[in-house]
């Protein structure tokens, strides 16, 4: 009995030595083959190619359908007794292992752009990051603090989290098109294990995008409601009027008119098109096609089309006040220039555009080409600035000459701000975006929405002052109306009260406040 005793007592100590043994030879084998855990698989994959081969096809078959070439359905095969997709390209399969230079070439044609396909590579080596330095075999197991357990999730890297807690983490710059500003996903955790869905919705850029746009469609309607009025006037009341201060208002009206119309044009049918439905290949702006480049390419022109006319209006403006005696403008001289400095910065960048950006109608810039454009309209709004303080610095000096009387000094005062508008200053206020915090979705909103109610403004401002409220204006309808009423008289034989006659005025400027050279 004793001896049977022993042998059965040897037995399990032999026994759980040797269990004792095969659990630490398993974790040994867990730490060196796999410590790495994706998603909600209770297999555990090895940190090296079976890793990059799995987190690669999830960067891939979570990619934006519209940023794909191909959208290709996985197959499965088996690799070490491990599970991995793959998928077939005319015959071709294709296994997603960026450190394979024959996979990366083949991988490349399933993405639109190289910009895409970097976002892919990116994705796939943050896996590979994450499992190296991040993902080890204390954390990919769940504990009694941490019931859901560090991971991949197929786009970006989490750590431990308790039953009921919600994680976040800045979204990785690859899940949404570019920076807008700081977002983040978020992941909750359950009672036993993770949520198998990650919030990354949060990241979309589209809809702070689509706001901001439509915001901007929406004031621009409202700019070209209330300037086309003043179009009209000066092609029918005011068409009498060949001096070069008439033309010159009334070109800068209509280039603002023409600018307004083709950027809502543009933003709904190619931005706001595309915003609307960012998983869809069928978009304007994905299919790229020539007319909607055309669109692109004269909306361009007519927004530095404005900025010519703001200057060649100071440039003008600053001749007859602050240069009495020097050679002024002829409307020859005025068409030449705002011609050729309209077209020039406009057809060097649509060049450009054509050369090395084919892709997204022109109204995406990835290159950087819009500095040509931007450079010749930040130019103008500093020179237009520099003849302003100028204008201010003669009717400053004239007022310390005793030249100009209280009342005078007063209307010259006001012709000034009348300028300010005229000349484009609010814009140059709201001209440099990178002066916010750019972390701030809230402090982006604030500049977009406010840049863009000061475009819109301009319209509005330079209308008002230069054709609504201004006296020539009110005369010539006075005079219209006084003939209208006359005609009456004379054909139906009625007694209707004739008006006087209005004096004619000058154009709201500084010389019609008395500020005479």
């Amino acid at each position: 009995m004793i001896v049977q005793l022993a042998i059965i007592f040897i037995f399990i100590v032999t026994y759980c030595d040797g269990f004792n043994y095969n659990v630490k030879s398993m974790k040994d084998e867990t730490d060196v083959l796999g410590r790495c855990r994706y998603r909600d698989h209770t297999t555990l994959y090895p940190a090296d190619e079976i890793w990059r081969y799995v987190t690669g096809y999830s960067c891939y078959n979570y990619t934006n359908p519209s940023r794909l070439n191909h959208v290709l359905p996985g197959r499965i095969t088996s690799l070490r007794n491990y599970t991995i997709h793959y998928v077939v390209l005319n015959g071709t399969n294709i296994a997603f292992d960026f450190e394979s230079q024959y996979y990366l070439d083949l991988i490349r044609l399933l993405f639109r752009n190289d910009r895409y396909f970097n976002f892919w590579l990116d994705c796939s080596k943050s896996a590979v990051e994450c499992c190296d330095e991040y993902l080890n075999s204390t954390n990919i197991f769940p504990t009694e603090t941490h019931a859901c357990p560090a991971l991949w999730d197929g786009w970006d890297c989490w750590p431990p989290a308790r039953a009921g807690e919600t994680l976040r983490r800045v979204c990785p710059k690859y899940s949404a098109e570019d920076f807008v500003c700081r977002l983040e996903s978020e992941k909750y955790c359950l009672e036993n294990d993770w949520d198998h869905h990650t919030n990354y919705e949060i990241c979309l850029s589209a809809p702070i995008y689509r706001r901001r746009h439509q915001f901007h469609v929406l004031v621009l309607i409202v700019s070209s409601a209330l300037t086309t009025p003043a179009v009209l006037i000066f092609f029918t009341l005011m068409r009498n009027h060949k001096d070069l201060r008439h033309s010159l208002y009334r070109n800068l009206l209509i280039s603002i008119l023409l600018k307004n119309i083709l950027t809502i044009i543009s933003k709904e049918v190619i931005i706001l098109d595309y915003l609307r439905d960012t998983n869809s290949s069928a978009k304007v702006m994905v299919t790229n096609s020539v007319w909607c480049r055309i669109l692109s390419f004269f909306n361009s022109l007519t927004t530095v089309s404005v900025f010519t006319c703001m200057f060649v209006i100071a440039y003008y403006l600053h001749s007859t006040i602050a240069r009495v005696f020097g050679k002024h403008l002829s409307l020859f001289m005025a068409y030449v220039i705002t011609t050729a400095c309209t077209l020039v910065p406009s057809l060097a960048w649509a060049i450009a555009m054509g050369i090395g950006e084919m892709e997204n109608c022109w109204v995406i810039d990835t290159i950087g080409f819009h500095w040509i454009t931007d450079v010749y309209k930040f130019a103008v709004l500093i020179a237009n600035l520099i003849l302003l303080l100028d204008i201010v610095r003669v009717i400053c000096f004239q007022r310390s000459s005793s030249k100009l009387n209280p009342k005078q000094t007063k209307a010259a005062a006001k012709a000034i701000l009348v300028l300010i508008p005229l000349f484009g200053i609010p814009i140059l206020l709201t001209s440099q975006s990178g002066l916010i915090n750019q972390e701030s979705c809230l402090s982006g909103d604030i500049y977009y929405y406010t840049a863009y109610s000061v475009e819109a403004l301009q319209g509005i401002l330079v209308a008002l002052l230069f054709c609504y409220l201004n006296k020539e204006v009110h005369g010539e309808f006075q005079n219209k109306y006084r003939k209208l009423i006359i005609r009456l008289n004379n054909r139906f034989n009625m007694d209707l009260k004739v008006p006087s006659q209005a004096r004619a005025t000058t154009m709201t400027n500084v010389r019609s406040s008395g500020f005479n050279h």
